[in-house]
């Protein structure tokens, strides 16, 4: 090793200075006072560099890279979040997440006016003990952010909580910059163990706040009056409403369907059972909720004889009707389908998109679904390999994570679907 050169991120930590007539940094006194360039008029000599404001910005060129064994270093809970665009970074890409950007930061920081909010994947990865905390680049390595996320929520993803994203793209939308980015389920679905917020240094947990209050709040969601402990349920959390609906899923005791949907008032810390009207959901495959129709859409099978049907249905949570959008037969072969994972999620403007990812074909489908009038399908998108991931979506695009033999994802970043054309009966082929 050349002596003096760093090998270290702690090795190499310095600042940037700046002479001149800016205002990036800290402004910093060297025994020339606080100013700007003199303006043209001021009589000053143009020799007069003394004259020049001076800044710093601490900066480190040494960056921490987790490139390897992608799939088996995602051992934790994997949610997405938003965070400011970075002017600087390249269009239609996620923030650059450096010390080297002088604009975003770590985490990025909230820009003055509009919607600039893009998407990124956050993932725990290593064991329980020593996990990390890392996000995903477009390149498809992991760079680490664990000293961005606070202490208590490391304690939360080392717990093996359930993780539930916001459905809505940006935090711009309804009562969202309000309210938390994740929320962390008991694996039973019963309480709200954590709540992820956000800021332009970080992600960290309602708890890191440590405010007296806090304990009584995480408590309160373990209420005589709720839903019953069980296992292979969908939970829905909408940040635009401030509340988290939890559908379907096997009681713990009796094994059998609960058949029943619940949401739950993150601001009256209040369990309410949604009253089904001709609707009780089955063996539930996905779910979300629109803040464009004010409905909970739930994907589910049931049986019919030998046989299985999915059916896509839409909920009004107030009133608890129901209406079938639509049933199609599912493949005897394999179990679960030729399209083994399915996902409901909000397009940017509130409509739904149906994904479904078939690790036999290595194929992914998207069947965007618009709102306006009836609902009907606007377009269909198919395009080679598998999902490792749901797809990230935010007002400049979408992100897929796509599997690839070596491990390694392929993350593809693309402005638009391109949807072609489709029917009804192209979102049944994928189930």
């Amino acid at each position: 090793m050349i002596a003096g050169v760093p090998a270290t991120p702690d090795d190499a930590t310095g600042r940037f200075w700046i002479h001149g007539d800016s205002d990036v940094g800290e402004a910093h006194n060297i025994g020339t006072g606080l100013h700007t360039i003199p303006a043209d008029d001021s009589g000053a000599s143009a020799d007069d560099h003394t004259r020049l404001c001076n800044h710093y910005e601490d900066v480190n060129p040494i960056e921490q890279f987790e490139s390897s064994w992608f799939v088996k270093g995602l051992t934790g809970p994997i949610w997405s979040i938003t965070v400011p665009a970075c002017p600087r970074c390249p269009a239609f890409t996620p923030p650059t997440i450096s010390h080297e950007c002088l604009t975003c930061g770590v985490l990025g920081r909230t820009l003055d006016s509009g919607d600039q909010y893009l998407s990124r994947i956050l993932l725990a990865v290593g064991d329980a003990a020593n996990g990390q905390v890392a996000t995903l680049l477009n390149d498809g390595t992991l760079q680490l952010v664990t000293d961005r996320v606070g202490p208590a929520l490391r304690s939360s993803l080392a717990s093996g909580a359930v993780w539930v994203s916001a459905a809505e793209s940006s935090p711009n939308i309804g009562q969202g910059t309000t309210e938390p980015a994740a929320l962390a389920l008991s694996t039973d679905g019963t309480q709200i163990l954590d709540r992820v917020l956000q800021s332009p240094s970080g992600v960290f947990s309602l708890r890191d706040l440590e405010r007296g209050e806090v304990v009584g709040a995480m408590s309160a969601t373990a209420q005589p009056f709720g839903p019953a402990p069980r296992s292979d349920f969908q939970a829905v959390y909408s940040r635009a409403l401030g509340r988290l609906f939890l559908v379907g899923g096997n009681d713990l005791t009796t094994r059998q369907a609960t058949h029943d949907i619940w949401w739950f008032d993150l601001d009256a810390y209040q369990w309410n059972r949604v009253a089904l009207d001709g609707y009780a959901p089955e063996r539930v495959l996905a779910a979300t909720y629109s803040y464009r129709d004010r409905h909970l859409w739930v994907l589910d099978d049931y049986k019919v004889g030998a046989f299985r049907r999915a059916r896509l249905v839409r909920i009004d949570p107030a009133t608890g009707q129901s209406e079938q959008i639509g049933a199609w037969p599912r493949a005897i072969w394999p179990r679960d389908g030729v399209f083994d994972k399915h996902w409901l999620m909000l397009d940017s403007d509130g409509n739904v998109l149906f994904v479904a990812s078939s690790e036999w074909v290595k194929e992914h489908a998207v069947v965007r679904i618009a709102l306006d009038g009836s609902p009907h399908v606007d377009g269909i998108r198919l395009a080679p390999r598998a999902l490792l991931l749901p797809p990230a979506v935010d007002s400049e695009g979408y992100t897929f994570v796509l599997e690839k033999k070596n491990h390694m994802p392929i993350v593809q970043r693309v402005k638009d679907l391109n949807a072609k054309p489709g029917r009804w009966l192209d979102l049944g082929g994928c189930l």
